[in-house]
């Protein structure tokens, strides 16, 4: 199987679902080397996680809460061929048909939006 991992939160600077990404891919490396991974990460991602040569990163430019990753973001998906997509945040591109797992984290933005500056889940267009 081939499975796309949109870990875009790995970027330069650090957050709580970038780590989470970093150590979930490199665990999945450890564990799996039967199916094949393609890791979105941010262009501006520079780490070097554990992986093994069933992994491969594919830099994008898109923030991962964004307008992109809702309307353009299933393309470059599609394009590596992957049988499923693993978005380690709750959004994913409605341009995408193919089987779909998301991870949500918390409801904090729902919940508490003073905590959030007021962003929804949608609002960083």
């Amino acid at each position: 199987m081939r499975i796309a991992i949109d870990a875009r939160y790995m970027r330069s600077e650090f957050s709580g679902i970038g780590e989470y990404s970093e150590n979930l891919v490199e665990a999945l490396a450890r564990e799996d080397r039967e199916n094949e991974y393609v890791v979105f990460v941010h262009s501006s991602y520079h780490g070097n996680p554990e992986i093994g040569g069933n992994f491969t990163l594919v830099p994008e430019r898109a923030r991962p809460v964004s307008s992109r990753t809702v309307t353009t973001f299933g393309r470059a998906v599609r394009r590596q061929n992957a049988d499923l997509l693993h978005s380690l945040f709750p959004l994913a591109p409605i341009t995408w048909n193919g089987r779909l797992l998301a991870t949500i984290h918390d409801l904090q933005p729902l919940i508490d939006p003073e905590f959030t500056g007021h962003r929804g889940p949608l609002k960083r267009f």
